[in-house]
This record gives structure tokens, sequence and C-alpha cells, in this order.
């Protein structure tokens, strides 16, 4: 069949390859047909049609294309529309149109009748329309591609009319898309191309600059970036007022979509627009980002930041005025004087005041500038925004301006913090410069020098293990002390201590754990609620139940925080709760500063009397808290063993040799108990046979536990049993090491060239 041209247009019904027959019956049913559409089943149908021409159907302007470009064939490139509309609504849909009334009753009506038509018709080989890719769809595609140039210039003449006049003096020709992809992602990156054209050009690594590559900045600075940029282009924030548009994507776009040398022309006239600022010559003079430029967005974002940390924005003078500052600065003057030379270093405060009258002039944190700074602020200024403040705001480096920041933070200190607790507030704030001034000339504060909390300290847990069964050593004491202190209290000397006695106190911890779970033959597995073994295991070397310990063994009440110092020299000390204290009023951790104590006290108990004694005692302290949980012991070779009461299961278990290790591939249980049993074993064999004094040796032995295993040639498989374990489960723990120590401690030797 051929078309034939009519005052509506072609005759349709061959552009969808239907038979005349087929469309006769259409035409005379069509009204029923006609339920009305919805925009999604007609976006549904074009993206059958055209999905593979790369259309975004989710694009406003391309939407309102497919509408347009349907009807304008339905109505005058077709006779479609003549065909199913009345005479009266066919002249009706022909003016519509005209006058751009796309959404017209009837108009929507006749987009409903054609999507009627694709889902009803049969074609002439007894297919659907809708599957068939016939002429019409070609023929829209091209009406499809007409309207949305169309209605994409009609938006940027409406939206960038005066940006496009000057872009087209600039670089005549960038197309439409360029101007609405600018708009359509957040997404601000510049093409690596072109950001090597401004770095071969002006000297200028952009990327760098703007945090798109080594650095991250808050969207502050970040928004500040494209404001500039868009302000180079058209100098008025009225016309960029809610408009997305991305500057470094519309000059992406113009690369790919028209030519490298229309971007350069732009990112040349955007350059020249900038340098003519002082302030961002500057910048990009010294390679720094030019959304440092303003001095108002650093105001914003430290006001930003201050609110957020809840602290006074004015503490970052001068970049903020202070009501009555001088009255302030004094005020705070005499409070931190007072508390720095008159308790934190009343012994040694001349040398002391000689230092702090060095400070450097370069505001890092490893200076006493940069240190009191961070201590003030709550914030460590990074080394792109120090130098770009320090070409906004030179003063605000000064040394002068440094002090009058702490005295300020003082003063303010003293408003928000009782009395009573003023001195701990202070230490705690400026502990990193006590901590540097330690390091940098040996003088302790009089936390660090309190002799007589050490005293009491070690007297009190002395007692607690003499009760429990250990006659602690007075040679190693400073040990005992150590597992009692927090960080701010301790010295250098002592805070070295804590990994090392904490890590093999963890190890004891543990491994007295895994022995009384896995030498307990009554424990029920079979339960529907029954925990396995390393459920049980990590049940009770949680944090929360080694505090439960501490407590009851009253580690809380010997340990000595800097707060608990602080509060034996202020005036209302009495009137202090001691649950007020820093250490045991922490939100972060909570309380597991008490866990961390008693596992450096088991740490020192084995370094003092030795790891049987320091095993024996972790069992005692876990019995006696949590009475019902475990039973006794029970061995291999025991009498016990042969009992009927011992199931083969257990016995499995505790049966040296293949068997054993054997039985456990087939039993998920029995396996569960020796993985349990064979890692907490090594762990502690690492800590024992190599030691935790050196740094290196720790994080070998918590980095990977698999490491430690192969120093005792056990590759860890289920399915075999290496003769370290074999040992301990023969002949026990001090028989392994005595065996296996000496060449566990040359291979590693040999492994990390000590």
């Amino acid at each position: 069949m051929f078309n034939e041209t009519l005052e509506g247009g072609l005759v349709w019904s061959p552009l969808f390859s239907i038979s005349k027959e087929e469309r006769d019956r259409f035409l005379k049913k069509h009204k029923q047909y006609n339920q009305g559409y919805s925009d999604k089943q007609l976006h549904s149908f074009v993206y059958e049609a055209l999905h593979n021409h790369g259309y975004d159907y989710a694009d406003k302007e391309v939407c309102e294309a497919i509408k347009i470009a349907i009807l304008k064939q339905l109505i005058f490139h077709s006779s479609f529309a003549e065909d199913v509309l009345n005479d009266e609504d066919y002249k009706k849909a022909k003016d519509t149109y005209k006058r751009g009334q796309y959404n017209n009753g009837v108009l929507k009506e006749l987009i409903g009748l054609f999507l009627c038509a694709r889902n009803n018709l049969i074609n002439t080989e007894g297919k659907p329309v809708c599957m068939e890719n016939n002429h019409f769809y070609l023929l829209l595609y091209s009406d499809i591609e007409t309207q949305i140039s169309i209605i994409k210039e009609k938006k940027i003449e409406k939206d960038f009319a005066p940006l496009k006049k000057i872009i087209e003096k600039i670089a005549s020709g960038v197309k439409a898309d360029c101007y609405l992809n600018a708009t359509k992602t957040s997404f601000d990156h510049l093409n690596v191309k072109l950001n090597d054209y401004i770095t071969d050009t002006y000297g200028y690594d952009f990327l760098k600059a703007s945090g798109d590559t080594e650095y991250r900045y808050t969207e502050n600075f970040k928004g500040k970036i494209n404001e500039l940029l868009q302000l180079s282009l058209i100098d008025n924030k009225d016309f960029w007022a809610n408009k997305k548009f991305k500057v470094a994507i519309f000059l992406n776009e113009v690369y790919e979509n028209n030519s490298e040398k229309h971007a350069y022309k732009i990112v040349d006239y955007i350059f020249e627009v900038l340098k003519k600022d002082e302030n961002i010559n500057k910048l990009i003079e010294k390679g720094l980002s030019i959304g440092f430029s303003d001095i108002n967005t650093f105001k914003k974002k430290f006001k930003d930041y201050a609110t957020f940390k809840n602290f006074n924005y004015e503490l970052f003078y001068p970049l903020f005025e202070v009501e009555k500052e001088s009255e302030k600065i004094q005020a705070g003057k005499e409070i931190f004087e007072k508390f720095l030379y008159g308790y934190v270093y009343k012994n040694d405060k001349e040398k002391v005041r000689e230092r702090l009258l060095k400070n450097l002039k370069e505001g890092t944190v490893y200076t006493i500038f940069g240190t009191l700074n961070f201590n003030v602020l709550n914030y460590n200024i990074c080394d792109q925004e120090e130098k770009a403040l320090s070409i906004l705001m030179p003063e605000f480096f000064t040394v002068e301006n440094m002090w009058k920041r702490v005295y300020l933070k003082a003063y303010y200190m003293s408003k928000e913090t009782s009395t009573e607790s003023l001195n701990d507030s202070l230490f705690n704030c400026f502990f990193n410069l006590f901590e540097l001034l330690y390091e940098d000339i040996g003088v302790e504060t009089s936390v660090q020098l309190d002799k007589e909390s050490r005293e009491n300290g070690f007297k009190a847990v002395r007692n607690m293990l003499k009760r429990n069964g250990v006659i602690a050593s007075l040679e190693r004491g400073d040990d005992y002390v150590s597992a009692l202190l927090d960080r701010k209290s301790a010295t250098l000397r002592e805070a070295s201590r804590f990994p090392v006695l904490e890590q093999l106190g963890d190890a004891i911890y543990g491994f007295a754990i895994a022995e009384m779970i896995f030498y307990n033959p009554y424990y029920n597995d079979y339960g529907s609620k029954a925990k396995s073994a390393k459920q049980r295991f990590e049940e009770y070397v949680c944090a929360s139940t080694q505090v439960e310990i501490a407590k009851k063994y009253q580690i809380d009440k010997m340990y000595i925080s800097a707060s608990s110092v602080l509060c034996k020299y202020d005036t209302y000390s009495l009137k202090r709760n001691y649950i007020d204290f820093e250490e045991f009023n922490r939100r972060d951790d909570g309380e597991k500063y008490l866990a961390d104590s008693l596992e450096m006290i088991l740490g020192a108990v084995c370094l003092d009397k030795g790891h049987d004694e320091a095993i024996t005692l972790a069992k005692k302290l876990i019995r006696e808290t949590f009475p019902n949980d475990f039973d006794e012991e029970v061995r291999f070779g025991y009498e016990k063993v042969v009992g009927e009461e011992i199931n083969k299961d257990y016995f499995a278990r505790i049966r040296p040799g293949l068997y054993s290790i054997l039985k456990g591939a087939e039993n998920s249980i029995n396996q569960d108990y020796c993985d349990m049993m064979r890692d907490a074993l090594y762990k502690l064999l690492g800590c024992l046979i190599l030691k935790t004094t050196d740094k290196d040796t720790r994080w070998f032995i918590s980095g990977s536990l698999y490491d430690v295993f192969r120093l005792f040639g056990d590759m860890g498989y289920c399915y075999e049993i290496a003769p370290s374990y074999y040992c301990y489960l023969t002949e026990g723990l001090n028989k392994v090491i005595e065996v296996f120590g000496d060449s566990v401690l040359k291979k590693y030797n040999e492994k990390n060239k000590k």
C-alpha cells in the first residue's frame, strides 16, 4: 500500500503497516478504546521506540519535545487527527497546537487515541503495532530532535540570555546543551585537560588548589569557588540567584561539545577578570584556592564550626570582635596564669615561663603557638587555610593575638564552669600544651608529680591482690601504678607502659576465659538457644563484663585520673562528687578505661609473678564475679574423664592427638571449641615468647593472629593438629614455651631482621 497525501497529511495506516480493514475497525470503535492516558504511558511508548537514541526521559525538555512532536505528527504530518476527531475538535486541535496550549483537553484526548491505536491495532503480519519499529517512529524521531533543539534554545534565551551574549563575544557558537547540562549536576570537577591548560598558562593547579585532588575543604569554600567563577562572567548576584549553574561543568561541556579552543578562550577571559582582584591574584600566585579570597567566608565557616562545637566564636579573635575586649582579656590572663604557674607548674614556673616566651611564628601543632591555638579553638587550621588567612588577615597569626585567644578561653571557661571544677576543666583543655612542654623541656605538672596518689593507689591494689592470693613485689610497683593511671596523669615513662601491660593482660584474660569454657564438660551446647563457644568467649571478654569485674574489686576506687588529683587541691573538693571526674563521665567509650586497667593489672602480675599466677588470678576474679557461670575444669587424664557424666563430645574435644581434631572437623560444636582455644593460646604465646615491650612486635601480634600461628608451625586447618597445639593439650602451656619458645623467637627475629 502506498501513502496518499491528504489535507491532514499522509495516510497513517501504511506508516503503521496495518491493513485498511484493521484501520476501519479501529476508527469504528476508537471511542470505546479511549480510556485517557498518563505521562508515564506516553514516556513508555517513546522509550520503546527511541531508547537507542540516547535520550534522558527524565529531562523536562525531552518530555515536552516528545509531546509536541507526537501532536505535530498526528495533526499536520498524518491524517490521524482528522480521522479520529470530529470536524469541530479537529479544527480546535490545530488552533490550540498553534497557540502552544499542549495540555488542552482535546490534544490530550488525541494522544490518548494514538496510544490506544498502538495498543490495539494488528499489523499486516498479525503482530501488535506496539512491537513494530515502523515508519511512524522514524518520522517521529526526526521531529523530536527538532523540537528538543527549539525548546532548549527558548529555555536558554529565557534563563541565560545575558550570559549567552557574553559567551558569544568570547567564543561564538557554544551549543545549548553546554548551558543546560551545567545546571543538572552537583558534581563540579574541572576537566583534567582544562586544568593542564590553566597550569601551563598561569602556573596554577586549579584542581589541587580547589581541593579536588589532595585536599578537602568544606562546602563554604567549594561553593565560593563556583560563585567567583560565575561573577567573573557576569558580575551580578541577582542574575545567578537560584541558578544551579556550575561553571566548571560548563567549561567541560564546551570542551567536549564545541572545541578545546572555545573552552580555552572562556578560561582566559575568566582568569583575566579574577586576577584583577588583589587577594585572588595573591592566592593564585601562592597556589591556593580562590575560594579563600573573602574573609567573610572564613567567618561563616568558623562561626558555623563554633556553633557546632558549642563554644564561643569570639575565640577566633581578631576574626570576630569581642565586646569589652580588654576587660575579658585581663580577667582571663589572671585566671590562666594563676592556674598555670600557681598550680600546674609551681615547682618549675620560671623554666616554663621562659619556654613560653619563645613562641615560633609558624603555627603548626608541634609548636607552642600551634598547640595553644588548637587547644583554644578546638580546631586545627590546615596549611592551606593558614596561608590564605595570613594573606587576608596576617594579624590572626601574631603571638600577641594568640595569647589573647588563650586568655579569652580561660575567661569564658570561668563563666561556663563551676568554680570548684575550673582547674579540672583548664587542665583537660590545655593538656596538649603540658604534654608538649614535658617532651620539650622535661618539666612535669603537679599531677604527674603527685606521689601521694600513686602511693595510695599501689597500697590499694597490693591489698586487693593479696586478698586474692597474689603478693605483689615492691620492685614492680611502678607497673602496678601505671595500671591505675589515665593518660593525662601519667609521665611519659608511665604512659609507655600502658600498651605493654594492656596487650599482655588482655592475652592473659582471654586465655583464662578460653580454658574455663574449653575444659567445661557440663555446658549444654544442644539447646535451641545454645550459644557457640566463640559467642560465650566474646560475651566474657567484652569491655562491659570486664568493667563489672573491675568494679567488684573496687578498681574504680583505686583509679588515678587527672581529675581525681586536681580534686584534692580544689577549694570546694568536699562538695564534689566522684562521678563528676572526667574519666568517670566520658561519653565516648563509657567506662572502658576500667576494663583496660583490669587487663593492665593482670599484665603487671604476669611480669611480676609469672604467667601461671596471672592466669590463676584472672580465673579467680572471673569465677567470683560470675559464680554460677563456670564449673570446675576437667582435663584429659583426670579420673573424671572416664566417668559416665562426661559426654563423648567433650571427651573428643579434650582428647589430644589426631582423633580429637578430626572429631572436631566432623562436629561443628567441637571444632568451635578447638578454634576458640587455639586462638587464645597463640595470642598468649605470642605475648609471652615475643614480649610486648616493642611496638612493632605488638603490632605483629595484634595485626594477624595467623602470622603467630605460622611461627608455631600451625596453619590453623580444622582437619590437622600442629605439634605445638598437641603439646599444649597433653602437657600444658609451660611445656609449649619450653619446647617451642627458642625456635619461635628465632624465626620471628629472622623474619624481622632483628
